[in-house]
């Protein structure tokens, strides 16, 4: 029988799923819920390692075996959103299950999230920074990585400070889902596959 991941619904309508990104869970998503539940059915889900599917890890632990969890708790024709290493997931369950989803949505994410002479994008030495320091504080390595998660913003302080309440309520993440999440974000490349995505998607 197949591992079956764990996911909340709530509210009725046009389903929405919304995956989070490395280091947090679906906790994060806590704020959006009143906008949402009077229009749409939200499905979130704890991408396998986090949150309450903390003890969830597919072997090999890759973006294909994480994407074939989530894409099984997806309700047809749902418009999938992913932040982050979420969005990097998202991507590929609508590269491989795109029979599943309506439209995808990205939000801060990408095809490939390290820096090459053909790409801009995070410096690999940033990503092997927090690979090295998680090894050490995964409560600090989480703050900063939610401070460049909230550069830009007005209220950067208060976004931080709410997302680690929202999160706090669930179980901290599986070292090796954290571990691997980081070497995704270092080593995935999907912008030669996206030329063949078969459904819409949104940027953010």
């Amino acid at each position: 029988m197949s591992v079956k991941l764990n996911f909340s619904t709530v509210g009725q309508g046009k389903d929405i799923v919304l995956l989070h990104g490395w280091g947090v869970n679906s906790g994060v998503w806590q704020p959006l819920l009143p906008y949402l539940q009077d229009d749409y059915r939200v499905t979130l889900v704890d991408i396998p390692g986090f949150g309450v599917n903390q003890k969830i890890l597919p072997s090999p632990y890759n973006l294909q075996t994480v994407a074939a969890l989530i894409a099984e708790q997806i309700p047809s024709n749902s418009s999938l959103i992913g932040w982050s290493l979420g969005g990097l997931i998202a991507q590929q369950i609508a590269l491989s299950y795109p029979e599943k989803l309506k439209q995808l949505v990205l939000v801060c994410s990408s095809p490939k999230f390290s820096r090459s002479e053909d790409w801009l994008s995070i410096d690999r030495k940033v990503l092997a920074v927090f690979s090295k320091q998680l090894e050490h504080d995964f409560t600090k390595t989480l703050e900063r990585f939610l401070a460049i998660q909230a550069m830009g913003s007005e209220s950067a302080r208060q976004d931080v400070r709410k997302i680690k309440l929202a999160i706090q309520q669930y179980p901290e993440p599986s070292g090796h889902a954290l571990s691997v999440g980081l070497e995704l974000l270092d080593q995935c490349d999907l912008r030669t596959q996206l030329s063949h995505l078969s459904v819409p998607c949104h940027v953010f």
